[in-house]
């Protein structure tokens, strides 16, 4: 999706589309510590028909659009601070 269109927008077309919506976020990048809109948006809809129906969209918005299942990071979280397993580096308590 173009990244003119504001989350309420894309939302309230879902719902026209009779779309459940819990949740819709616009993913960001950061780059140099600054987040940077890219044109993908994360959607979660209740495991019903009526959410499953989501992946049936190919229009929104008057734009073509690919819906699928998000795969999240493979493997463990790592810190970045202490190079150790299972934490973030806002978490990290390792000095």
């Amino acid at each position: 999706m173009d990244t003119d269109f504001s989350e309420e927008e894309i939302k309230e077309a879902l719902i026209e589309c009779k779309i459940p919506v819990i949740k819709l976020n616009r993913m960001v990048r950061m780059r140099d510590g600054i987040p940077t809109p890219l044109p993908m948006y994360y959607l979660e809809t209740p495991n019903t028909p009526d959410g499953k129906r989501m992946y049936d969209i190919r229009y929104l918005l008057d734009m073509r659009v690919r819906i699928v299942t998000y795969k999240g990071r493979p493997g463990p979280v790592q810190c970045f601070q202490c190079q150790r397993f299972g934490h973030t580096q806002k978490a990290c308590h390792n000095k």
